[in-house]
């Protein structure tokens, strides 16, 4: 999603870098996350921590394997600092920029529910990169 997001200032034109196609034509963004989209984008990730059931950080491995399933997130970003995992999907491996050496990044993502402090559930796409996680996009 950060890459999809394009700040622009007020009053200047916001024409896209590179052109819509409107339609079924629409190529799909390699590596987009698939709709809904997420209402807020982090730029940098919040930092966070997805937990498995024992209390530690999940980690994927090279193959996109995780470690464990999700158990809670906490980030102080969340209502009650985070909360347990009531649905989860993923990992989704990104090998983003694989081309470009002094950009390439290896990372995992994650869409998250997790049960809020007042029983309100709240989605969020996770990411972990170099054995950190962080909040990319909450879904509103």
């Amino acid at each position: 999603p950060t890459e999809q997001v394009r700040w622009v200032p007020w009053g200047e034109p916001s024409e896209p870098d590179r052109p819509l196609v409107v339609g079924a034509e629409r190529p799909a963004w390699p590596g987009a996350v698939p709709p809904p989209y997420p209402a807020r984008v982090f730029t940098p990730p919040v930092p966070a921590v997805l937990l498995d059931d024992r209390g530690r950080p999940l980690r994927v491995s090279g193959r996109g394997e995780a470690s464990a399933a999700p158990a809670r997130l906490e980030c102080s970003l969340l209502a009650g600092g985070g909360g347990p995992v009531r649905a989860w999907a993923g990992p989704w491996a990104h090998d983003v920029r694989w081309w470009d050496p002094a950009h390439r990044r290896r990372r995992a993502l994650w869409q998250v529910v997790i049960e809020g402090p007042d029983a309100s559930e709240v989605a969020c796409l996770v990411a972990l990169e170099a054995g950190t996680a962080g909040i990319e996009a909450i879904y509103d």
